[in-house]
């Protein structure tokens, strides 16, 4: 009886001889054509890394490189001191929703009403002055002369360097001051300290008096701000409404390229989210950064589109090198064929040793 299985088997590894020398005979052509696709593959991974670094350093290099007031958050809101932290812990949890994904800081400014040195004219608008507090100012300004105000029995305060100028003080001096709105308060202040401000820094929001010292509005002028402790500046009146600012700074460069729509749209939302979330009337929130980001995810999308050409580009390049190679082996194992299909090979033998080889 004929053993139809083992003389397939037979034949089978027969044609295996042939298969290794077909592959050393032709290993310089197999050698280039694996060259060829490992150099594409890598183009095309190498492409595609190139691109996403690319997009997130000019990413993050647009933003670092914009002005200061459009890489800040303001949300803005008149506040009386007895609701000053129930407002507090609704902005503040807003602004961590708005910037879960990127982190940052979030600093408190309280503004006092305008006052004026005791015995002043109160029609004269040329000699305003104004007391403020800035959450965290040492880590935003350099103290050139003194030291940052401590509690005393007079207020301490400290001036930037251009209000120490316009009001001719110096560390030591002191001034009497009357409120020019609502009841007549006075205090006396004393100057601790003079610094200067970091212009460069979004903190400031590259407003004047913050660091000029002085701004002129119509027929009024103020000077200062006299930079004082927040408990003392609201315990001056507490029955009058202070003007409260939270000044979020998102920590731009954790932003990566497929989180700046999400960034954008937050912040956009947080306007409608604060009317949500308060009774009274919702603050105002101030912001030119969603602007800048819609600018920066075009210049993105442009950048990716020319990355996933040039992928595309190498991808092409290595199927037709394929198949390039693949017709001329063929070409040149047309005899082989021939010859291994009269032994006997089927084409399911043929096939499966092309896959092999």
């Amino acid at each position: 009886m004929r053993n139809i299985g083992g003389t397939a088997l037979i034949h089978s590894i027969g044609l295996w001889r042939p298969v290794l020398h077909r592959s050393r005979s032709d290993l310089p052509v197999v050698v280039a054509a694996w060259s060829l696709l490992v150099c594409a593959i890598t183009l095309v991974a190498a492409a595609t890394l190139y691109g996403e670094t690319v997009a997130t350093g000019g990413l993050r290099q647009a933003l670092l490189g914009a002005p200061p007031t459009d890489r800040a958050i303001l949300v803005a809101s008149t506040v009386l001191p007895g609701q000053l932290a129930d407002t507090d812990a609704i902005v503040t949890d807003e602004l961590d929703r708005t910037l879960v994904t990127v982190g940052g800081t979030i600093a408190r400014v309280a503004r006092s009403g305008s006052f004026a040195p005791a015995g002043s004219d109160r029609a004269d608008g040329t000699k305003l002055v104004e007391l403020a507090s800035f959450e965290d100012i040492a880590d935003h300004a350099t103290l050139i002369d003194g030291a940052w105000a401590t509690a005393g029995s007079d207020l301490g305060a400290t001036l930037s360097e251009g209000a120490a100028v316009a009001l001719g003080l110096e560390v030591g001096d002191t001034m009497d001051l009357t409120s020019r709105t609502g009841e007549a308060i006075s205090t006396r202040v004393v100057v601790t300290g003079i610094w200067q401000p970091d212009r460069s820094d979004p903190y400031w929001l590259s407003a004047p008096l913050d660091l000029d010292g002085t701004v002129t509005t119509g027929r009024f002028t103020t000077r200062g701000p006299f930079v004082v402790d927040q408990a003392a500046l609201l315990a001056l009146d507490p029955t009058r409404a202070a003007a409260m600012e939270w000044r979020a700074l998102p920590d731009l460069g954790r932003l990566s390229t497929d989180g700046v729509s999400d960034l954008r749209e937050r912040i956009d939302s947080l306007a409608p989210r604060l009317g949500a979330a308060m009774t009274g009337a919702a603050p105002r929130v101030t912001t030119t950064l969603p602007a800048t980001l819609g600018q920066v995810e075009r210049s993105i999308l442009v950048s990716h589109s020319g990355i996933t050409l040039l992928t595309i580009q190498f991808a092409v390049l290595a199927g037709y090198a394929i198949v390039l190679v693949a017709g001329m082996l063929l070409e040149r194992r047309r005899s082989d064929l021939a010859l291994m299909r009269s032994r006997g090979a089927s084409t399911a033998h043929l096939a499966l040793m092309a896959l092999t080889e």
